[in-house]
């Protein structure tokens, strides 16, 4: 996978200075974080929905194209992880009990995602691409991270944050 985008790795630092400079629970209820990371996972699926399409392209597969959607898969599901630390570190003890089935279910989602992204990165490290696998691989990653989405709106709603609004103009 090439290096990520400069944005994201000026992101990830300054998450994991924060992180690492040992900065306790986040005041207020996280909702920078939940926003960044919701978006994270919905470009996860938005680029995994697009490698799925062009499995469908009845000419061979464009293998640039493809590779491009397949590195940002895996940096938007990296940025997602880096997030998920400081929205954990956003909730008290009461709101952790209170989304603990929710969240146990975010995690799986976002595992199963990760596992599937690591047999897409197999595939990808091939000379020739098999289409079958790129498919099959990128329908379980856009319903893993679509499901991570839908999970975590849920998660919002019990604790009262509200979702990332649209810019109207």
């Amino acid at each position: 996978m090439k290096t990520l985008r400069s944005s994201s790795v000026l992101t990830l630092l300054a998450f994991s200075c924060f992180f690492i400079l040992g900065a306790g629970r986040i005041g207020g209820n996280g909702e920078q974080y939940h926003t960044a990371m919701a978006l994270e996972f919905a470009h996860a699926a938005d680029y995994a929905k697009a490698l799925y399409n062009q499995t469908l392209v009845p000419s061979n597969i464009d293998r640039k194209l493809a590779g491009s959607y397949f590195e940002r898969i895996g940096q938007s599901l990296e940025t997602a992880r880096t997030l998920h630390a400081f929205v954990h570190k956003s909730y008290t003890s009461a709101q952790e009990k209170e989304i603990s089935k929710d969240h146990e279910a975010f995690l799986n989602a976002h595992t199963n995602a990760l596992e599937a992204f690591k047999d897409l990165k197999a595939v990808f490290a091939k000379e020739s691409l098999d289409v079958e696998k790129v498919k099959t691989l990128s329908a379980k990653i856009f319903a893993e991270t679509y499901k991570a989405v839908v999970i975590h709106k849920e998660i919002l709603k019990k604790l009262s944050i509200p979702e990332a609004q649209t810019p109207v103009s």
